[in-house]
């Protein structure tokens, strides 16, 4: 039994790590579009790609915090 539960809490170590290393990234990516003088609420002027990609993370965010 030692040896399942050492295996979980590894499992359920590297899955926190990951979670919290992903939402770190795409928290710092959207600050650094927000202090770089983008403006993320203003779509026009922001080309399709981009304001897809803000709202992936934004919706990332949402489903990692929610």
């Amino acid at each position: 039994m030692t040896d399942i539960n050492r295996a979980i809490d590894r499992a359920l170590f590297a899955t926190v790590t990951t979670l919290f290393c992903v939402t770190g990234a795409i928290l710092l990516s959207i600050w650094h579009q927000i202090t770089s003088g983008r403006r993320i609420l203003e779509l026009r002027y922001l080309s399709p790609w981009e304001s897809a990609i803000i709202f992936m993370q934004l919706g990332l965010c949402s489903l990692i915090f929610g």
